[in-house]
Parts: structure tokens; C-alpha cells; sequence
């Protein structure tokens, strides 16, 4: 299925979950793929504050009590404004075009702390921010990327980061898997953002901030790994 059958299928499908959810276990539930192995730490709010000279790789996942609610991405350089995606998503949608282009947010985008609190409003109740430190050669590429779009001349083909509501997991899955291989591997796309999470627990984040219906943040790291 393709363009508008696609995405009236899909919006189907979700009514149909939402309206079914009292009756159905879902497998939705909020951060249902935190490895039981991971330890986790409480911490002050000052630990998920972005560091000078750091670059960094966040995906966003966010739930609600039934089900899975978004997928963003945000991105931090040294000497470039932060990158936040919000592929398909409603922050600041009601002072676009002014602050939002192509579905980035260009004018003040927010921290983490700012994010959360947006996601509170809209009574999610457990957010997962997935991290990596990576280059800063690695920052500035997906930067471009993301800022300017790609056509057919490049290696992984066209891309462009305005997305159709809904498929705001897809639209990330597609973009790490096509331009951030050499960061972490995603060889499918993931309609459902808590399948994007379960993919991302896999590929080694250097830690994953857990918040639930308290604005502690709780740091999961992976185990050591086995010599």
C-alpha cells in the first residue's frame, strides 16, 4: 500500500486499537523492553543537560497508558543550534511556519527538560531518550542531512524529513537506518514506536534516560560486556 491508502489504513488500524484497548492487552505498555539486565540510576535533572564540546544522538520514544505516542529526534553538536525532529508531531505546530520547517524545529528547540514537559501535556506517562556520543564529523553530516534533504545523487537515496502524521517512527527508522549506519544498525522501519525502542536497546546506547510519572530521571546503562 502506498501514499493516502496507506496512511488511511494505518489510521484505521490505530482507531481500531485505541477504541479495542479496554478489552485487549497490548504489548504498548509504557517502556515495555527495558532489559531486566540494565541497571538503573536515579539522578538529578542536571545529568540529561547537554555538555559543552559533546556531541550526542538522541531518539525520543514516548508513551501513553495504552499505547506508544511519538518518536523524535534531536541532535547536538559542537558550534551548530541543537537539531530536533519532530517528524509528524505537534510541538509548536501552532506558531509554524515561524518556528517550524519541514517538521524541525528551527527556533528555539527545545532542551530535554522543555520536551517533557510538552510530553506531560499530553498525559504521556514514561518517555525513553536513547543515547549515543558520536563524532563531531558524524553530528555535522546528519545535521545536513536532516537540514537540507538528500536527492536521488545521493548514496542512500532521497530523503526529506517532513513526514504524514503517524508515521513519525517510520520516518526515524528510515533515517538512521539510510544515514546513521555507522552509529547503530536499523534494517527495518517501525510503524509502532516501542518496536523502534526494542531495535535501539540493541544497538549499544551509551545510556538510555528513563522518566516515568515522576520528573526523576532514571539512567540505564547496558551491563559490561563479557571479556
Amino acid at each position: 500500500m502506498h501514499g493516502p491508502i496507506k496512511t488511511g489504513f494505518m489510521f484505521c488500524c490505530w482507531l481500531a486499537l485505541a477504541a479495542g484497548c479496554a478489552y485487549l492487552p497490548l504489548p504498548h505498555m509504557p517502556a515495555p523492553h527495558l532489559p531486566e539486565t540494565w541497571h538503573g540510576e536515579a539522578a538529578d535533572i542536571e545529568a540529561i543537560f547537554d555538555r559543552p564540546g559533546e556531541a550526542r544522538l538522541q531518539v525520543i520514544i514516548a508513551y501513553g497508558q495504552l499505547v506508544d505516542n511519538h518518536a523524535a529526534l534531536r541532535l547536538v553538536g559542537p558550534g551548530r543550534p541543537v537539531m530536533f525532529w519532530d517528524p509528524g508531531g505537534g510541538y509548536n505546530k501552532q506558531t509554524a511556519p515561524h518556528t517550524r520547517w519541514n517538521d524541525i524545529i528551527v527556533e528555539d528547540p527545545p532542551d530535554l527538560q522543555t520536551y517533557l514537559v510538552f510530553r506531560r501535556s499530553h498525559f504521556d506517562t514514561a518517555v525513553e531518550i536513547f543515547e549515543w556520543r558520536i563524532t563531531e564529523k558524524q553530528a555535522n553530516r546528519l545535521y545536513d542531512v536532516l537540514r537540507h534533504g538528500t536527492d536521488n545523487s545521493h548514496p542512500a537515496g532521497t530523503f526529506r524529513s517532513e513526514t504524514t502524521g503517524l508515521f513519525c517512527s517510520e520516518a526515524i527508522s528510515d533515517f538512521l537506518g539510510r544515514f546513521a549506519g555507522d552509529i547503530l544498525t536499523v534494517s527495518d522501519t517501525y510503524f509502532w514506536p516501542n518496536e523502534l525502542a526494542k531495535t535501539l536497546y540493541t544497538q549499544a546506547p551509551d545510556r538510555v534516560i528513563v522518566f516515568r510519572a515522576a520528573d526523576v530521571p532514571v539512567i540505564y546503562r547496558p551491563p559490561p560486556a563479557a571479556p
